[in-house]
């Protein structure tokens, strides 16, 4: 009886329990936020300032790693993509995608703002009121392996405050809207990553069979290192398969981009994992081995992806 019990704890050390996906963090890339409100006028920064509200929601959920977004910005620029923002459509974010080596691709826009509020007591140059703004945030989180639409979430959010703003002639009331824009988004971004990452755990098992993903980041002769630290679930002595993005297949009546050739170049055996980056011998190749080619883990025995 008491060997048994000890194979048992020992079992619970060796192999804990606990859903799958908290072992690696898939990689994230969201798209710009758009505001699609007619007649509304705002700062040029507020659609950049809703994007970063999204990521910090999604890197404070300790659930994922996401792509910087000036980063994607240069690379599509790089690539002679057009940049795109707002809801694109699933054939677009599967391309943004796999040029990155994401797993998912979260796009959105502010579809409704509406305002209300009262005129206030202005002090000197101070006005001092109250307001309330009800704000539409439409996101859709795109599957790159497959393209489907994972979750899409029409959410509105209401944010109502004092608010201290300088007057300024008609900046005035722009100034308070765009704060209570902010913090309405903001609250929705924080409900729509929590409620994303449930859905996420109670269909673990669909994703864990798919493989760990990434891309190159640096080549040193025939070492490549790759954009796939210790929480991406990479380990060492891990078969990794490189590809260059190819051609991308272009719908001829649409116009859109229904997938992107991936073209093998060639297969490194990982031999060095650190926190943010992991290190792989060349094996075997076909073709240079150049930065942004994307990278496909098949060796890694037990190891899970959420692509």
């Amino acid at each position: 009886m008491k060997k048994f019990i000890f194979i048992l704890i020992v079992c619970f050390l060796l192999f804990p329990c606990g859903p799958l996906f908290s072992l690696t963090k898939p990689t994230v890339v969201v798209v710009g936020f758009d505001i699609t409100v007619p007649g509304l006028q705002y700062e040029q920064t507020l659609p950049n300032a809703l994007t970063d509200l999204m990521i910090n929601a999604l890197i404070n959920s300790n659930r994922f790693r996401v792509f910087e977004r000036r980063k994607l910005e240069n690379l599509v620029t790089e690539q002679g993509f057009q940049y795109f923002s707002g809801l694109v459509d699933p054939s677009t974010a599967v391309q943004l995608g796999k040029m990155v080596g994401a797993h998912f691709v979260v796009t959105g826009s502010v579809t409704g703002i509406s305002s209300g509020g009262r005129e206030g007591v202005r002090v000197g140059p101070v006005k001092i009121g109250s307001g309330a703004t009800l704000v539409t945030l439409t996101v859709r989180i795109v599957d790159v392996q497959t393209g489907e639409i994972l979750y899409s979430e029409v959410k509105q959010e209401k944010a109502s405050r004092s608010t201290v703003g300088l007057a300024i002639g008609s900046l005035d009331v722009y100034s308070q809207e765009s704060q209570d824009i902010i913090s309405a988004v903001n609250v929705a971004c924080e409900e729509i990553v929590a409620t994303f990452v449930e859905r996420m755990d109670e269909g673990i098992g669909e994703f864990a069979s798919r493989p760990i993903e990434g891309y190159v980041v640096q080549v040193s002769g025939n070492t490549v290192y790759l954009n796939l630290g210790r929480d991406s679930g990479i380990k060492v002595g891990d078969l990794v398969r490189i590809f260059h993005p190819g051609e991308a297949i272009v719908d001829p009546k649409t116009g859109e981009v229904l997938d992107q050739e991936l073209i093998f170049v060639a297969e490194a055996r990982v031999g060095k994992v650190k926190e943010r980056v992991s290190e792989a011998i060349v094996t075997r190749k076909q073709g240079d081995v150049v930065s942004e080619d994307i990278v496909e883990v098949v060796g890694g025995e037990g190891s899970c992806s959420l692509r």
